[in-house]
């Protein structure tokens, strides 16, 4: 098993009050690990990839980090919200 180093240079989350960032941190790493591990590594990142601005919404009082860093994580692989 090989080992994959991803660099988040920035990670901005606007309105989220108390968000745990440990918690986000945490799914957003398990989240990304588990899409690679099923569906192998993405060929645009192949030469280092930017993912652009992206607005995500949650019902009021649904917001933490587990959901924040698992929706993350999909749209960082190429998912969809």
């Amino acid at each position: 098993m090989s080992k994959i180093l991803i660099h988040i240079d920035e990670l901005v989350v606007h309105g989220a009050g108390s968000l745990d960032p440990v918690a986000l941190q945490q799914a957003l790493q398990q989240a990304l690990g588990e899409q690679i591990a099923a569906g192998g590594i993405p060929a645009g990142w192949q030469h280092g990839t930017n993912i652009p601005q992206f607005q995500a919404t949650y019902p009021k009082g649904m917001i933490n980090g587990e959901r924040v860093g698992q929706q993350t994580a999909q749209i960082i692989y190429g998912g969809k919200t």
